[in-house]
């Protein structure tokens, strides 16, 4: 008679617990970031903004870190003169931020179509090495949603190395093909802020 073997196989870790320990502050989390890195941050009214605000915080520590987005609303401070030898900008598409930091070759602009851009990161040409996001609380499942910005991120995010995202419930649910899992998620930091927002301007007065 053959003595029955058993075999305890490590049990598999839920999203849930897995969660806890990849919560860190925007400056611990950010800590991860060193000279030379290539960055793609999510844009439009849906930047990380204490993720940003960490970044520009760890300054004295960092050179030469590239930055790619397209048009972010709000105050961008790594474009401000005096950081051009910790931070350059490269962007897809210029905003009013961003426009005196390309004309006094601050930053750089890529002219490229829209559509075009996700491109860069699916074929390879731009390899992230940090993606910046900010995202919805997960669902049951361990889902995050990338909210109102998912076309100039969702392809970046996928292609970078190392994801670090700002789990935000003020951030909105979106459908479709619009989330990430907590498993590709390597920082997590909880931190509830508004959604930037346009400016109501008259569209008939000139500059």
């Amino acid at each position: 008679m053959t003595e029955e073997i058993k075999i305890n196989k490590p049990k598999k870790l839920s999203w849930r617990e897995k969660y806890k320990s990849k919560v860190f502050s925007s400056d611990d989390a950010l800590k991860v970031v060193k000279s030379g890195d290539k960055i793609v941050i999510q844009p439009g009214c849906a930047a990380p903004m204490e993720l940003i605000r960490a970044l520009v915080r760890k300054k004295d520590e960092l050179m030469d870190v590239i930055l790619y987005h397209i048009l972010i609303v709000g105050d961008l401070p790594y474009t401000k003169p005096g950081m051009e030898k910790h931070f350059r900008h490269k962007a897809f598409f210029i905003g009013g931020n961003t426009r005196k930091a390309v004309n006094e070759g601050r930053a750089e602009f890529i002219p490229i179509y829209l559509s075009e851009v996700t491109m860069l990161f699916k074929n390879g040409v731009i390899v992230p090495d940090i993606a910046l996001i900010n995202v919805s609380p997960p669902d049951e499942h361990g889902y995050c949603s990338y909210g109102i910005e998912v076309g100039n991120i969702k392809t970046p995010t996928e292609k970078s190395k190392i994801i670090i995202a700002q789990i935000n419930d003020q951030m909105p649910r979106g459908l479709g093909n619009s989330f990430i899992h907590l498993n590709k998620i390597d920082f997590i930091v909880e931190h509830s802020e508004p959604l930037m927002e346009l400016p109501q301007v008259d569209p008939n007065a000139s500059e």
